[in-house]
């Protein structure tokens, strides 16, 4: 929205940034129409952050295959440290 995140988004990364939780990982994935910063202004909003930013998944317009296939690593990035912290 207007080359940054949702408001609801960045009120999110407001509240983590200031409540610092425990949280050792966070992924960003979304769309966007001709300028995809969400980004990297979500990670000037995480400034407080200790965990690892993961790789963004942005996707210009509609979703392809190839997009969702980029996703599904994503997912299985998260899935992977999940098991190596015993999260259920």
């Amino acid at each position: 929205m207007l080359t940054g995140p949702h408001p609801v988004v960045a009120s999110a990364a407001f509240l983590i940034n200031a409540l610092k939780p425990k949280a050792r990982q966070i992924g960003v994935f979304g769309s966007y129409g001709w300028a995809g910063k969400a980004p990297e202004k979500l990670a000037e909003l995480l400034s407080n952050f200790k965990g690892e930013l993961l790789d963004p998944v942005m996707v210009k317009g509609l979703p392809r295959a190839e997009d969702y296939a980029t996703l599904d690593a994503l997912a299985a990035t998260v899935a992977q440290r999940h098991q190596g912290l015993a999260c259920r």
